[in-house]
């Protein structure tokens, strides 16, 4: 099978050696009693051909602290790699108000990888699967974006249910999966290429750049960047 190009860098910053190339997921070997088990399963080995993995640039180790009339998130060191003075730079709970549950914490965390295709291609950003992860008491806000159209920054956004203790995840660690589709919405095989930040990717992250901030109703505009798309390549 023929594979699709797509192109990825990093955002400018400051830390862009702390992350690393996405990496294609690879099935542990099925080490079940009567090699039976699901890892043999062909359909699950298909699916993780096309699967590729985030993982984490920093140990966090969270707490979340009860107050009289608020909360706190507090990181927890040495564990927490990020230093003190950064940690409310990159982590970023969300009102309460916006949470679906009450004890599940809405958080994000920047993840500043940029896809880019020059066809219509969607992107699914999913929950980590087929790993030993520290401690899974969170889970994946997932999401697509169409790669052709709409180039941004991820998010490493979740769900962290706070009954189940400290938040955990350690440097390494998958956070979350990304797959490809064509606009047929069958799954792609892809070939990833990275690429520095160029004018062209600036010009068109500068296009969509906080948008949601100030506007409702972003449809029209996914069919504005799609026209401006015609005419520029960027690969």
């Amino acid at each position: 099978m023929k594979s699709t190009k797509i192109g990825w860098c990093i955002e400018s910053t400051k830390y862009k050696l702390a992350f690393e190339p996405p990496k294609k997921l690879l099935a542990p070997k099925d080490q079940s009693i009567n090699r039976k088990g699901y890892l043999s399963c062909p359909s699950v080995r298909s699916y993780v051909e096309d699967t590729y993995v985030i993982t984490s640039p920093y140990s966090i180790k969270l707490r979340y602290i009860e107050k009289d009339d608020h909360y706190e998130i507090c990181p927890v060191f040495p564990f927490t790699s990020i230093h003190n003075s950064l940690v409310n730079t990159l982590v970023h709970p969300e009102h309460p108000s916006t949470w679906r549950k009450k004890n599940f914490v809405t958080i994000q965390i920047p993840s500043p990888y940029i896809f880019f295709a020059d066809e219509e291609i969607f992107m699914e950003q999913g929950q980590p699967i087929l790993t030993d992860t520290t401690k899974l008491n969170w889970r994946l806000i997932p999401g697509k974006i169409d790669i052709y159209s709409w180039q941004r920054p991820l998010n490493w956004a979740f769900e962290w249910d706070i009954s189940g203790g400290d938040f955990i995840i350690k440097a390494g660690e998958p956070i979350y999966t990304l797959r490809f589709f064509s606009k047929s919405k069958k799954p792609l095989s892809v070939e990833l290429k990275e690429y520095k930040m160029n004018k062209k990717i600036e010009d068109q992250l500068e296009l969509t750049r906080g948008i949601a901030q100030v506007k409702t109703g972003l449809n029209p505009f996914f069919e504005k960047a799609k026209l401006k798309r015609k005419k520029l390549k960027l690969l």
